[in-house]
Formats: structure tokens, sequence, C-alpha cells
């Protein structure tokens, strides 16, 4: 059995919205700024692709809950497919609760350029799994009959 062999955690192999927001900043020693850059770059990614206008936990919460979320994370079918997404849910809720609260609150020191990239790391791998919920984005409005036929009918609606 042959092993693939993954790149090393490195600035330059995030996700391109990570290094072009946080770089220069980690580059330059500033940890927590770019922590928190990274973290409020993809938080307008998601109120971009979900429509929501709402910020932090809420936005996170709204935009990946729900029978038919704004955006689907979801890769797996069935009861793997909505473990998945809400499991998902939690860690983009979370990473705004114990990651960016703290950092655009208080005065945080972060000093470990290694954790720093490990948490740039986390950043980027959300907004790749933003990446591929893209393509399989369902219109809202065709979501939004599902739910008003679902409602009105009282029955459940098979996609």
């Amino acid at each position: 059995m042959k092993l693939q062999t993954a790149q090393g955690l490195q600035i330059g192999n995030l996700h391109p919205e990570v290094v072009t927001v946080a770089g220069d900043l980690f580059a330059n020693g500033h940890y927590a700024p770019a922590i928190l850059e990274a973290v409020k770059a993809l938080e307008q990614r998601v109120r971009k692709q979900s429509h929501l206008d709402e910020s932090g936990w809420d936005l996170m919460a709204k935009a990946f809950g729900g029978e038919h979320p704004a955006i689907d994370l979801s890769v797996e079918s069935g009861q793997s497919g909505r473990n998945e997404q809400l499991g998902l849910r939690f860690v983009f809720m979370g990473l705004f609760q114990g990651v960016r609260n703290p950092k655009a609150h208080e005065r945080v020191e972060q000093e470990d350029p290694q954790r720093t990239l490990e948490y740039l790391g986390m950043v980027s791998l959300l907004f790749r799994r933003l990446d591929d919920a893209v393509g399989k984005a369902e219109p809202r409005s065709e979501c939004k009959k599902r739910r008003v036929l679902r409602a009105g009918n009282k029955r459940r609606v098979v996609n």
C-alpha cells in the first residue's frame, strides 16, 4: 500500500482567502490579529453564501442548522450526512465562541507561531468545506417552496 504524503502545514498551503487576509500578519509575527482576520473573513463568507444578515454564533447556528440548512456541508447521505452537518455546525459555532470572541473582545497574547498556524489551518479547512458546499447549493426559493408545501399539506417532502 502506497501512502500519499501531505504537504507540511505552512501558511502558503492554506486556503487562498486565509493567506490573503492573514499571510502578512503571520509572517510579521502578529499572530492574534492573523487569527482574528481569518475568522472575520470566514464569517463574511458564511454571511454571503447563506444570504443571512446575522453575525457570530447566531449566523453559524442559522446558516448550518435546520432541516434544510442555508449551507449544506454534508458529503455523506442519510444519518451519516445529518451527523456530519450537525457536527460541522458545532465546529463553526465553537470557532466563534472559543476562538474569535476572546480575540475580538479581550487583549489576547498569542506568541506561538505553530499554534497560530494550527488555528489558521482550522479556518482554512472550514473555507474548503464552504467551497465544497457551493456546487450543491439549492436555490433558497426551491427550499422555501418545499417547506411551504410540507407545512401546508402536513406531509414529508422527499427529495
